[in-house]
């Protein structure tokens, strides 16, 4: 199994060890490929590195360090995991997806819960036990190469909603978009109130606010 950027404490790598070290001995075909920089630095980082060596997986975590070509990566591996506890939009989930990789993350991680649908691209690990529930995660897919591959399949199929030029092209859309209210600023906020007067009154605020900032600040000599 492929994971990126294990280093960062955000991307909670030690939650993965934990649920690794209790499979490792059903497992033994298994080892986790680490992609990206790695150092002995903070506190967090000792932690990983004593943690491999107290549970006897010097040998099932594989340094790769910084690869040039990361897509070569995912397509020699079988799992992604992406472990964090948040997330913008992941891109080691696309880049995943886009290779036909299932990916497994926690299910209460923004982010990787709008990217991974549960049981159908990948899997989305139960987070009130995050040890135990990427446990159930791994085992499934691990065990079953079959599943690997419907989950991998529907990723792929999944991916092409990402293409570069799909995404261009909802962006040039959204520009367009919003180009057609800068006439008329109050059709905005009459269509934002008619779903949410409350939000829309707040921003409504909040725009008053910040233009009143602005007109100080331009004001300044």
């Amino acid at each position: 199994m492929i994971f990126i950027n294990a280093i960062k404490e955000n991307k909670n790598f030690i939650t993965l060890l934990k649920a690794f070290s209790r499979v490792q001995a059903e497992f033994k075909n298994w080892n986790i490929h680490v992609i990206g920089k790695v150092e002995k630095r903070t506190p967090y980082q000792i932690e990983l590195f004593k943690f491999i060596e107290e549970n006897n997986l010097v040998t099932r975590v594989i340094w790769e360090g910084i690869k040039d070509d990361v897509f070569n990566e995912y397509a020699t591996s079988h799992i992604h995991v992406l472990a964090s506890l948040s997330e913008g939009c992941p891109t080691c989930i696309l880049e995943a997806m886009s290779l036909g990789l299932p990916s497994i993350g926690f299910d209460d991680c923004p982010g990787t819960n709008e990217l991974i649908k549960h049981n159908a691209n990948g899997l989305l690990a139960k987070s009130d036990d995050r040890v135990a529930g990427l446990e159930v995660s791994l085992r499934r897919l691990m065990d079953s190469p079959s599943l690997c591959e419907y989950l991998g399949k529907q990723a792929l199929l999944d991916s092409v909603n990402f293409d570069p030029q799909h995404t261009y092209n909802n962006w040039e859309q959204l520009f367009y978009d919003a180009a057609t209210y800068k006439t008329n600023p109050d059709r905005l906020f009459q269509e934002q109130y008619s779903i949410d007067p409350e939000k829309a009154m707040h921003a409504k605020r909040m725009i008053k606010k910040l233009m009143q900032n602005y007109k100080v600040i331009t004001n300044v000599k």
